[in-house]
């Protein structure tokens, strides 16, 4: 069974690598296998498709068997390719409400601490400044209030890209489920 971990360059290098030692597999199908989650980490869903068919190929299945599982793959590949979400657009949603992201993706307590503080320090300089504090008001405005506000925009990339990561992790398994019918992945 294939596994591959780290980024997109280090993903490549560990391809290539297995491109040029393919003898050192122990069957056709692993190097299949590995090809196939390649493309599909780096979003190359045609490639991956082609990858598993010549995974299935491979395999010492019968020819009905092989049919059904081109089938069931290629379903696979058509209603369940991960929507990849862009991290700007989350950023943006932190931007103009902090913590709003936070909230509606599962993190509750913490989207409603950021909105609660934010708000705070904006009602803190608010009051400080009518009150004619102004030393005050702009050193919580420049100081204290950017690291939390910049901080909840960066928590929202963070929280995107994990549930991109999570989604194409769930791609991946399912998809190694299909290849290896009878194996299990645990």
């Amino acid at each position: 069974m294939a596994l591959l971990t780290g980024n997109k360059e280090t993903v490549y290098l560990q391809i290539q690598y297995l491109e040029q030692n393919i003898k050192l597999l122990s069957t056709p199908n692993n190097y299949y296998e590995i090809k196939t989650l390649f493309n599909i980490q780096i979003g190359d869903y045609p490639n991956a498709l082609q990858s598993a068919f010549q995974c299935i190929n491979a395999s010492e299945y019968t020819d009905k068997q092989k049919d059904s599982l081109k089938k069931t793959i290629n379903i696979h590949f058509e209603k369940s390719i991960p929507k990849q979400t862009a991290a700007e657009r989350q950023a943006l949603w932190s931007a103009f409400l902090p913590g709003s992201y936070q909230m509606f993706h599962s993190h509750f307590g913490e989207g409603l601490a950021s909105l609660l503080l934010n708000g705070g320090l904006i009602s803190l300089v608010a009051y400080d400044f009518s009150c004619g504090l102004y030393f005050n008001s702009f050193a919580v405005l420049f100081s204290i209030f950017p690291r939390f506000y910049l901080a909840g925009i960066e928590r929202a990339k963070l929280i995107n890209r994990e549930n991109n990561e999570r989604r194409l992790n769930e791609f991946n398994r399912k998809t190694l489920e299909l290849l290896n019918p009878d194996q299990s992945l645990f």
